[in-house]
């Protein structure tokens, strides 16, 4: 409840509509989902050091090849990338006035991340980027 001070009565607040939930939790979605790629990737960097280093005792035995490894972060930032842009449509569909809801450091942070997720998603299929080349942005 929100109090008016102009007539000394309160006001019962709505709660938000489906259009706010659902981009709420296609924005949490995607994060989990690029947040996974993420930790993915220091897996696959973790482990290529090793290999590079030859220092195949400290790997553990249960691991995926590399090559598996790097399909699956591949497909975890193609399912988040497809959730970040559903996000960012229905935030811009939905956002009333965006300057007054002092939204535009998350929209140009999460357009920012989009450009690159989509990059890298294009290099991958047009390009056929992987492996090391990719890690150091070669």
């Amino acid at each position: 409840m929100r109090r008016s001070p102009a007539t000394n009565t309160y006001a019962e607040e709505k709660p938000p509509g489906w259009e706010l939930t659902a981009h709420i939790l296609l924005s949490m979605a995607a994060a989990a989902l690029l947040l996974a790629a993420a930790v993915t990737a220091l897996i696959l960097k973790f482990m290529d050091r090793r290999l590079r280093a030859r220092r195949l005792a400290d790997l553990p035995a249960v691991l995926p090849p590399l090559d598996a490894i790097e399909k699956v972060m591949f497909r975890l930032i193609g399912a988040g990338f497809a959730l970040l842009t559903l996000a960012l449509l229905t935030g811009f569909v939905f956002v009333t006035d965006l300057w007054d809801q002092h939204l535009q450091h998350k929209t140009i942070l999460s357009c920012i991340a989009w450009v690159i997720f989509g990059v890298l998603l294009v290099g991958r299929i047009r390009y056929g980027w992987r492996g090391r080349p990719r890690c150091r942005g070669h």
